[in-house]
C-alpha cells in the first residue's frame, strides 16, 4: 500500500474520530448515578430516626412521635413534619407516609338491603337500616386514638366497582340479607373478597342448605353438634396469638362500650349500658360546675338508683358489676368533656361471659376436623360456635360470622370482628407518588391496650 493511501486512511480515521467526539464536547451528557438515590434514602432514614427519638405527649402518653403517628390526622401530621424538617422544602422534596399492619383510623363498611324484600332493611327503609348499623358501630378509642366506622349502602348492581380503596368490609346483617346473599349474590360477594375486602355476617343461622355458598364458602361454617337452648358463651382462645381465633378477643377487651347521651333518651344527662340483657344506668357529672363533664355516676345493681360509692368516677377509674355471681371489672377509658359520650373498657379478668347470643349448633367447616377449634372465637359449653372466622392474620382476605344478638357487649364483638377482617394498610399522608421515588421502611412497636406493631413506609421524591 502506498504512502499516499496510508495518509488518506489516517485522515479519514481522524475525521471520523473527531466527528464522534464533537457532540460530547458541545453537548455534555449528564450521566445519572445512584448517589442521588442514596442521598435521598439517607435523608429519609434521618427523618424517621429523628421522629423515633422525638417525645410526644399527645393525649398524656409517653410514647414517641412515630408510636403516636396514628393518633394524628393528615393535616396535623404533614404540618408538623414540614415544620420540623425545613430541608424538605429547600431541597424541593415531597413525601407520603403509609402504615402497614395496623388497624385503620377509619373503617369503611358497606352493606346491602333491599326495601322491596320484607325485613331486609329495618322498617323496610335503607335510611333506617343505615342509622341502625351506625348505632351498632359507634366509634371506639384504642391504643391512644379514635377508630371510626363509616357506614354506607351498596347496590349489588354497582358492587363490582368497589375495591379496597373505597370499601374495607362488607356487612351482612340479619336473616333476610343473608338469604338474599346466599340465593342471588354469591358471585358478587366472592368478587369482593377476591379484591381483598373483608366480610362480616351478623345473623342467626337456623339451617345451612347445600346451595348456601356464602355461608359455606365465604364464612366457612356448617351445621354440627347438638341443638339446645341458649347457653353461656365465652372466648375459646385467650393466649395463643398464632391462631386465627385469638385477635378478635384481644380487640374486644380494648374496644369496649361507647355510650351516647344524645340518642337513647330525650333526657341527655342519663343513658344506660346494656349487658347480659340488663340495663345499667349512667349519668354524666360536671364535678367542678364549669360546664366541662369530667366524671360519671354509675348504677351497677341495676335497680335504677345510683350507687353512692360510684359517684364522680373519672377516666382510668375502675368499677365492678356483679352478674350471676361473677364480679366483672370495667375501666372508664374516655369521658367527652362536652358530655356527649363516654367509653368503658372490659377488663380481661375474669373472662367475659355472653348470655344474649342466639344459639345454634354451628361449627367451622375445616379439614382435618382437628383444626376446627382454631377458627372458633366464641363457643358454648356444648361446643356450639357463636363467632367463627375464616382466614388468618396473613390471608389476602378474612371473614367472620357472628350469631345474632343484642346489647353493647355484642356491638363490641361486631366492631372487633370488623377490625380483624379489614385491610391493614393506611395512607397517613396520601400523595400521588412520583415514578422515581425512594421508599424507606421503619418498624414501629407500640400499644396501650394491646401490642400493635406496624411498618411505616416513607416515600420521598424530588419535585422538578
Amino acid at each position: 500500500m502506498g504512502k499516499g493511501v496510508v495518509h488518506m486512511v489516517e485522515t479519514v480515521l481522524v475525521s471520523l474520530t473527531f466527528l464522534m467526539i464533537v457532540p460530547f464536547l458541545l453537548y455534555p451528557t449528564l450521566i445519572r448515578t445512584d448517589w442521588s438515590d442514596v442521598k435521598m434514602f439517607l435523608n429519609g432514614q434521618d427523618l424517621l430516626a429523628t421522629l423515633d427519638k422525638t417525645n410526644d405527649t399527645t393525649g398524656g402518653t409517653k410514647e414517641n412521635f412515630l408510636q403516636n403517628i396514628m393518633n394524628r390526622n393528615e393535616t396535623e401530621l404533614e404540618n408538623m413534619i414540614v415544620e420540623k424538617f425545613s430541608w424538605l422544602k429547600s431541597r424541593k422534596m415531597n413525601f407520603g407516609i403509609e402504615t402497614q399492619g395496623t388497624i385503620k383510623n377509619e373503617i369503611r363498611v358497606g352493606f346491602n338491603c333491599t326495601e322491596s324484600i320484607a325485613d331486609s332493611c329495618l322498617n323496610d327503609n335503607v335510611e333506617d337500616e343505615t342509622e341502625y348499623i351506625e348505632k351498632i358501630l359507634s366509634s371506639t378509642f384504642i391504643n391512644g386514638r379514635y377508630v371510626y366506622f363509616r357506614v354506607f349502602p351498596v347496590s349489588y348492581d354497582e358492587i363490582q366497582y368497589y375495591n379496597v380503596r373505597n370499601m374495607d368490609v362488607f356487612l351482612i346483617r340479619g336473616e333476610e340479607q343473608r338469604n338474599d346473599a346466599n340465593i342471588n349474590h354469591f358471585d358478587d360477594i366472592k368478587g369482593l373478597v377476591d379484591k381483598g375486602i373483608g366480610v362480616v355476617g351478623f345473623y342467626y343461622v337456623q339451617n345451612i342448605n347445600a346451595g348456601d355458598r356464602v355461608d359455606k364458602e365465604i364464612f366457612g361454617i356448617r351445621m354440627g353438634g347438638a341443638a339446645g337452648s341458649i347457653e353461656n358463651v365465652t372466648f375459646l382462645n385467650d393466649y395463643n396469638a398464632s391462631r386465627p381465633n385469638y385477635a378478635i378477643q384481644k380487640y374486644f377487651y380494648a374496644v369496649g362500650l361507647n355510650e351516647n347521651f344524645t340518642y337513647k333518651l330525650e333526657e341527655h344527662n342519663e343513658t344506660f349500658m346494656t349487658l347480659w340483657n340488663e340495663q345499667y344506668w349512667v349519668r354524666r357529672n360536671d364535678t367542678d360546675l364549669d360546664r366541662i363533664y369530667d366524671a360519671l355516676d354509675l348504677d351497677t345493681d341495676p335497680i335504677g338508683s345510683y350507687d353512692y360509692d360510684l359517684f364522680g368516677k373519672k377516666e382510668n377509674d375502675e368499677f365492678i358489676i356483679n352478674f350471676d355471681g361473677i364480679n366483672y371489672e370495667f375501666k372508664i377509658e374516655k369521658i367527652d368533656p362536652k358530655g356527649k359520650f363516654f367509653i368503658v373498657n372490659f377488663n380481661r379478668t375474669p373472662k367475659y361471659i355472653f348470655v344474649n347470643l342466639q344459639d345454634r349448633p354451628v361449627r367451622p367447616d375445616k379439614q382435618p376436623p382437628s383444626i376446627e377449634e382454631e377458627y372458633v372465637v366464641l363457643e358454648s359449653s356444648s361446643n356450639k360456635g357463636a363467632l367463627i372466622v375464616n382466614g388468618t392474620d396473613s390471608s389476602p382476605w378474612r371473614s367472620a360470622w357472628i350469631t345474632d344478638g343484642n346489647g353493647d357487649d355484642i356491638n363490641a364483638l361486631v366492631k372487633s370482628s370488623l377490625m380483624w377482617v379489614s385491610e391493614r394498610n393506611w395512607w397517613n399522608i396520601l400523595r400521588t407518588v412520583s415514578g422515581e421515588h425512594t421508599k424507606i421502611s421503619y418498624f414501629v412497636s407500640q400499644g396501650e391496650e394491646f401490642h400493635e406493631p406496624y411498618w411505616l413506609e416513607l416515600n420521598l421524591w424530588h419535585i422538578y
